[in-house]
């Protein structure tokens, strides 16, 4: 369902995407989404959204293009520079482009945990373990997430600190036993 344009608020389309993203319908959500911004391209949310998307269908080309296009408009958008230096980091080999971004919007919100996680997982993937634990055990203490779990248990078990990341581990599943980010990592670690 195509909104009409007098039906075009924001926060309605944003549900609606929402509501697909959450029953994993990436694909019909990053459609939705085109769709709408054909109708509002200056819309930075519904980009923002988009781009969240395009990264569940593995299209990290656009992904990357639409936090970009926020960025150019907003240069402090806090949400798209985390987002973009994540998807840079974790995604691509642009480590060090992608810390900037992230270091950008630490500076912008230091007490942001999704913000320490990402500072903290481009440490790791820069192969500086000690400062990634930094910021991840901080991230962890303010945000009990499956993926930050799984970043900061991750770092602690490539550091030899395995019965740690398993306490890290277990916490975490018992508040989200399916996790997929914890358990992908939980079964490539311990294998």
């Amino acid at each position: 369902y195509l909104p009409s344009d007098d039906e075009l608020h924001p926060s309605l389309v944003l549900a609606e995407g929402e509501l697909l993203q959450e029953a994993k319908m990436y694909k019909e959500a990053f459609d939705f989404y085109n769709e709408t911004l054909a109708k509002a391209p200056e819309n930075s949310p519904l980009l923002y959204a988009r781009a969240l998307a395009a990264e569940k269908i593995e299209r990290i080309d656009i992904s990357i293009a639409d936090l970009t296009t926020i960025i150019k408009r907003e240069p402090n958008n806090v949400q798209a520079l985390n987002a973009l230096g994540y998807t840079l980091v974790d995604r691509t080999d642009n480590l060090k482009e992608g810390l900037t971004y992230i270091q950008k919007a630490y500076k912008l919100q230091p007490e942001d945990p999704a913000i320490m996680d990402s500072l903290g997982w481009a440490h790791y993937r820069s192969g500086n373990h000690a400062e990634a634990l930094k910021y991840l055990r901080l991230a962890f203490e303010r945000l009990k997430d499956g993926e930050v779990a799984a970043h900061l248990g991750e770092v602690l078990w490539v550091m030899g600190e395995k019965d740690s990341a398993r306490h890290v581990w277990d916490d975490a599943l018992r508040d989200t036993p399916s996790h997929k980010v914890l358990l992908d990592v939980i079964n490539r670690l311990t294998k």
